[in-house]
């Protein structure tokens, strides 16, 4: 599942915000558990959010929100996606 393996991919939060990302993170395991998808990818967003995120964890969102039929957040994930994609410049 799409929401699982995402926060694989969420680096260590900085000390100072730590608890929050705890706090954050419990939450998202309590609405995978009770099958709150929608939710639980909030939570997601809101962990992306707090630390920078590397382009594969805005992909599995993407695609987590496509399947629950999110097309206006899964454009903002894809938006969040391109944005760590680094740019190439033109020859």
């Amino acid at each position: 599942m799409l929401l699982k393996r995402a926060p694989q991919a969420i680096p260590n939060p900085p000390h100072e915000a730590s608890e929050l990302f705890s706090k954050i993170e419990k939450e998202f395991e309590e609405f995978i558990d009770h099958n709150e998808l929608g939710l639980a990818l909030e939570e997601l967003e809101e962990l992306g959010n707090l630390v920078p995120c590397r382009g594969g964890f805005w992909r599995d969102l993407e695609r987590a929100a496509i399947t629950m039929e999110l097309m206006e957040r899964a454009q903002t994930y894809r938006s969040r996606f391109l944005s760590t994609r680094p740019v190439v410049p033109e020859r």
